[in-house]
């Protein structure tokens, strides 16, 4: 016992001493002070990401970082330090960009010996350079408030926040150097040589020409209004070279150039001096004003016309009609055909026509849109036009000829007509059902069809079913299509089955009757002096009994025990099967019994074999329990 409190004090000592558990038995001093923890250092450290970002010019990151900030559990009283230091280097990294493609724009105009517009762009960027020094200052302000609060200046120089926060004193510092950098690349290349200036004239005619037509161009390269003989002009026509020329030894220089096929509204000329050879480091470079030219076309207008619905499998006619208005009509247009975004043909037509189109017998039904792409001839533009037309099945209509009703065993004839909003059926599938009958022919070309429908035996008396008559046709562009006329249905063999039951049974039950029913008693009237003498007939000797119409008695009985039980009653288009089933659920454990004498009266209507005296037995046994169980009940 005393070595086990010893080992316990041994592992308290060895807690206690531990920094962790230490700091966690003594309680927070201050708890409005922040404390030293992962809080500070996360902060600091999403601070040094930030200036990351604005070195490598990452808007985008930045953004998602600024947006982030926004979301975390950042203390209220810091949280507009960190939204001010997040934006500041937003603003930062916007103007850093700026400056660097000014920078890079004014190096590529001094490498074409264009020191005017360089200068021009090194000017703006002189202007950005103090704004860019103050959203630096924003930041580096915020960041000191940041570290105000999380006391920075009192924690360990070894703490990870202290080395959390100066990671981003030294990242602020390179961005003071990125500053001066950029300052130094500014005054290097506003220190450029110092070149002779040089103009350059531009002079088009016409100003307004078809697209393929010519336009002739002259101007003139001087300095200072000495003429630049034999130097090269590059003469652009938005933005690209089209020309090459040298000028003359009066500095003049003129040519023609051909308007490309593009048909646009107007297309921008400029003459370009770049100092080549000699003339680099010498002459500066220069651009003459861009000249406007107005580009004339003919325009393509088409209007297009389409059946609103389609069909699987079959063609459509596209029909479209150009409009020239007043502009001279051509022989013929090449036009490339599109069902959606899938080419189907490319033809040349005239200013009407009509194309068949094919509907893909695999086509989704639904909105589709034919699409007309017409190309570039010459003067005349292209287009592309479209029209929206429905890909659809067509609907199948049955017209069905047959007679009001049906005896069977007899079986009946069907005759009728297939057809669809295009036309007769040819070769479809007809189906025709009645019950557990059926028989599938085709229609023929014109649609019609007529088969004969065979029947059978049925325990169905009579009643009104339905006849089935269902169409699937061979063509991908007509739906299935079904019918279910009313029919009456009557049954003669069970008919004259149970009428002949109704006999035999009315029969049977006169003839047992008359078999029970006693002979009166015959009195003869006697003189005064003659005793009174009873007279009684003799009975007379009794007809045999069949053994169906006994086995029907006994049914009858039990019929009415189970209608009075289930308050049920025999339909007269009900079999007796049919009656047996449905009433099974109501009389429970009672159903097999009578399923079974229910079977045994069919077998004796219906079938060949004779009703035997082991029949009429177990009826009156089964009779009996049904009674006995029902009384107990």
């Amino acid at each position: 016992m005393k070595i086990l409190i010893v080992v316990m004090i041994i592992i308290l000592a060895a807690l206690a001493s531990m920094p962790g558990y230490a700091a966690a038995l003594s309680p927070h001093e201050n708890p409005s002070k922040p404390s030293q923890d992962f809080n500070s250092v996360a902060l600091f450290w999403e601070y040094s990401w930030a200036l990351d970002y604005v070195s490598s010019r990452d808007l985008t990151r930045l953004k998602m970082l600024q947006n982030e900030a926004f979301l975390a559990n950042i203390p209220p009283d810091l949280k507009g330090t960190v939204q001010d230091f997040l934006a500041a280097n937003q603003d930062l990294a916007n103007l850093l960009s700026s400056i660097d493609v000014d920078l890079n724009t004014a190096r590529a105009l001094l490498s074409q010996f264009r020191q005017e517009d360089a200068m021009a762009i090194l000017k703006a960027v002189e202007g950005k350079l103090p704004q860019a020094h103050a959203s630096l200052g924003l930041v580096e302000s915020k960041a000191q408030e940041t570290g105000s609060w999380g006391q920075v200046t009192s924690a360990p120089a070894e703490s990870e926040v202290s080395k959390a926060f100066d990671e981003v004193v030294s990242k602020l510092a390179l961005q003071n150097k990125d500053l001066d950098s950029l300052a130094e690349s500014v005054e290097t290349l506003s220190k450029g040589a110092e070149l002779r200036p040089t103009s350059v004239s531009l002079a088009v005619e016409p100003k307004m020409a078809f697209v393929g037509d010519k336009i002739g161009f002259q101007g003139r390269v001087t300095s200072d209004a000495e003429p630049l003989g034999g130097r090269r002009v590059a003469i652009l026509l938005d933005g690209a070279t089209a020309a090459d020329i040298q000028t003359d030894l009066d500095g003049t220089y003129r040519g023609e150039l051909v308007l490309p096929y593009r048909y646009v509204s107007e297309m921008s000329v400029e003459a370009l001096y770049r100092p080549q050879g000699d003339d680099m480091g010498v002459y500066d470079g220069s651009a003459s004003p861009a000249v406007a030219v107005t580009v004339l076309f003919y325009e393509t207008r088409l209007s297009l016309e389409t059946p609103k619905k389609a069909y699987p499998g079959r063609t459509v006619t596209l029909q479209g009609k150009f409009n020239y208005g007043n502009d001279p009509v051509p022989e013929a247009r090449q036009v490339q055909v599109y069902w959606d975004d899938n080419p189907v043909t490319e033809e040349a037509v005239t200013e009407a026509f009509a194309i068949e189109l094919p509907v893909p017998s695999d086509m989704s039904l639904g909105k589709h849109l034919v699409k007309v792409q017409v190309t570039p001839q010459q003067r005349y533009a292209p287009g592309l036009f479209t029209a929206e037309l429905e890909v659809t099945k067509a609907a199948v209509f049955i017209e069905v000829d047959k007679p009001g009703m049906v005896l069977l065993p007899f079986g009946l004839t069907v005759a009728g007509k297939v057809y669809s909003d295009l036309g007769p059926l040819d070769g479809a599938s007809v189906n025709i059902k009645l019950g557990g009958w059926e028989v599938t022919t085709r229609s023929a070309n014109d649609g019609t069809f007529k088969v004969r429908l065979n029947t059978g035996m049925s325990l169905t008396m009579f009643g009104s079913h339905k006849l089935e008559v269902s169409a699937v046709p061979k063509e991908p562009w007509n739906r299935a299509g079904q019918v279910s006329p009313g029919l009456m249905v009557i049954n003669l063999v069970n008919i004259i089955g149970l009428a002949f039951a109704i006999a035999v049974a009315f029969f049977i039950f006169y003839r047992v009757r008359r078999a029970f029913r006693r002979t009166p008693e015959v009195s003869l009237q006697p003189g005064p002096a003659t005793p009174k003498t009873r007279y009684t007939a003799a009975p007379q000797p009794e007809a045999p009994v069949a053994p169906v119409s006994i086995l029907l008695a006994l049914y009858r009985q039990v019929l009415r025990l189970v209608q009075s039980i289930t308050t049920m009653m025999l339909r007269p288009n009900q079999t007796l099967r049919e009656f047996a089933q449905e009433t099974a659920p109501r009389l429970g454990p009672l159903a097999g019994y009578f399923r079974e004498f229910t079977l045994m009266i069919e077998r004796a209507l219906y079938s060949k074999h004779p009703t035997r005296e082991g029949d009429v037995a177990r009826g009156q046994e089964l009779s009996k329990k049904l009674e006995e169980e029902t009384r107990q009940q």
